[in-house]
């Protein structure tokens, strides 16, 4: 199932079923709904991010955008009926508290094995769910969704929409790795991690609204597949120490902080320090300097989230921060008109 598509369903699953299973922990069911072994990891604090002042900045900055758009804003015509949608069964984002999705990969699988697992403040039907499907911007037809008791079967593909914890968490997915999970859930125990997604999760888990940890498959590394896509030396090359570099990471991830402001952090992680550093002298010189002059060139706009910009290394790690804010937003729509 495509990762984008899974995303949305989760989202939609989470404002839609109850049910009961045997009685488990949120927490412990949210941990159960994972793909053993998962190179990527994804978590969404969405009560958090949703209560956060930077919030409203967002949903006035898509309300300008629509006014600004007239009628060229039929990209929101689809959202806007799943919002009217969640009113009338007396629904909102609010009812969910997190999203969490999983996947894992292989060089040589086409599609990665992956799962959902949505914590959800209060559970409502299966009948409801299928209400919402066939309102959003998934192009659904009554037939694709079959009511199954308290669960949602999709009759093109292998997904469904299952339950675990008293219905306050749901898990979307594969039949069988979605059964595999609630198994999981119904006897205690949690899928497995790899070691190199865990330290990245043990890092990023407790202080970030918003992350995603990813590690490449051992094959992939060790093919030299990423290095031939990546233009060395020359006039508009990358130096060669930092080709050599991507030979050592060990992890990617991408966390968020939202208050007033956005604060992003997109990190990788290396098997020693030489590496990072290379890597982030890299991006600190030429990278970051490059994507101030463009958007500048592009815009004539000095935006404080490129100001904010900058690129460092600490240990065996590499990163690029900034924070996107409410004047950022407000340029954004300048530029736009």
């Amino acid at each position: 199932m495509n990762l984008g598509r899974l995303s949305f369903l989760a989202i939609l699953a989470a404002c839609g079923l109850a049910g009961c299973s045997k009685s488990v922990s949120p927490e412990a069911a949210v941990n159960a709904a994972r793909v053993p072994d998962a190179n990527i990891v994804q978590y969404v604090n969405v009560a958090k991010i949703a209560g956060a002042p930077f919030a409203k900045h967002v949903q006035a900055f898509v309300e300008k955008t629509k006014a600004a758009q007239g009628d060229d804003a039929g990209m929101f015509e689809g959202l806007d009926a799943f919002l009217a949608a969640l009113k009338a069964e007396k629904l909102s984002i609010a009812d969910i508290k997190s999203i969490s999705i999983s996947a894992a990969f292989t060089e040589d699988s086409p599609e990665p094995e992956a799962l959902a697992a949505i914590l959800l403040n209060k559970p409502v039907t299966a009948a409801t769910l299928k209400k919402l499907l066939l309102a959003s911007p998934i192009p659904f037809e009554e037939e694709d969704i079959v009511v199954d008791g308290n669960a949602l079967r999709f009759t093109k593909g292998s997904a469904q929409a299952v339950f675990a914890a008293n219905g306050r968490v749901l898990i979307v997915g594969p039949e069988e790795l979605a059964q595999a999970a609630v198994a999981r859930a119904a006897s205690g125990k949690r899928a497995s991690d790899l070691p190199a997604v865990k330290n990245l999760l043990d890092d990023k888990a407790a202080r970030s609204d918003l992350y995603i940890v990813g590690v490449p498959p051992a094959e992939l590394m060790g093919s030299g597949m990423l290095e031939s896509f990546i233009p060395a030396d020359g006039p508009f090359g990358i130096p060669q120490n930092v080709v050599e570099s991507i030979q050592a990471i060990n992890g990617v991830s991408f966390s968020l902080n939202v208050t007033d402001k956005a604060a992003v952090d997109l990190s990788v992680s290396f098997s020693d320090s030489k590496s990072a550093a290379a890597v982030g002298e890299y991006l600190s010189i030429v990278a970051v300097g490059m994507a101030k002059t463009m958007v500048y060139t592009f815009t004539g706009v000095n935006f404080p989230v490129m100001e904010s910009l900058k690129a460092s290394a600490s240990g065996n790690t590499a990163s690029i921060t900034c924070e996107l804010t409410a004047k950022d937003l407000d340029l954004i729509l300048g530029v736009m008109e």
